[in-house]
């Protein structure tokens, strides 16, 4: 399973006209790219079925579920994101669980949003919100008061952009681009190509 992608949602005329007089949620939804078992989730009490797929509902099984840096900043920057779950059940604990956290880290969470009628039924496909590339989470775990404990998983998420002031790993040279791409030629020639003029074939 990729990462969801949906047609763009201009809002209209459904919602425009449902909107008028009736109440609209707005939930958020929540695709993890894990490497091995990828997770659509929301906070409902029931499985959502939007955009041909299934988010399945966290609320259904007790899971507290929470999404920090989801609000615009002033100066118009794409914030971070921590998303913090509790009382997570083994199918998502797997996950974090494992030393290899490849299954994770480095790869894309998108969040999108779904309006819904006042039943909690899609008006439409979902939209892209916000996406970011997660980072190492941290379980805690604390005593339930019936002898076990409660999981509570929290998950950073930092914008596509974090990394744009790093220095470069490589450079538009042509011992690097077949490094990446072995037998493309097309930087051997950019140097013989600068000052060259090239008239337009149709004067």
């Amino acid at each position: 399973m990729s990462i969801p992608i949906f047609p763009g949602t201009d809002f209209d005329p459904v919602i425009e006209t449902y909107a008028k007089g009736n109440a609209l949620n707005l939930p958020a939804l929540c695709y993890f790219d894990f490497r091995d078992a990828p997770q659509a989730l929301w906070g409902g009490g029931f499985n959502l079925v939007s955009g041909g797929v299934t988010w399945t509902g966290l609320g259904k099984a007790g899971v507290i579920c929470g999404i920090d840096g989801l609000e615009d900043s002033s100066n118009l920057e794409a914030s971070d994101m921590t998303f913090t779950l509790s009382g997570v059940d083994a199918s998502i604990m797997t996950v974090f669980k494992d030393e290899d956290r490849a299954d994770y880290v480095g790869r894309m969470v998108c969040v999108y949003g779904q309006f819904c009628d006042v039943n909690w039924q899609p008006l439409c496909p979902p939209f892209a919100y916000r996406a970011g590339i997660m980072g190492t989470a941290t379980v805690d775990k604390t005593p339930d008061g019936n002898g076990g404990f409660t999981r509570t998983i929290t998950l950073p998420a930092s914008n596509l952009f974090a990394g744009r002031n790093n220095a470069p790993a490589s450079f538009f040279t042509d011992r690097d681009q077949k490094v990446r791409y072995p037998g493309d030629r097309f930087f051997e020639f950019v140097a013989s190509i600068q000052e060259v003029s090239i008239d337009q074939p149709w004067r």
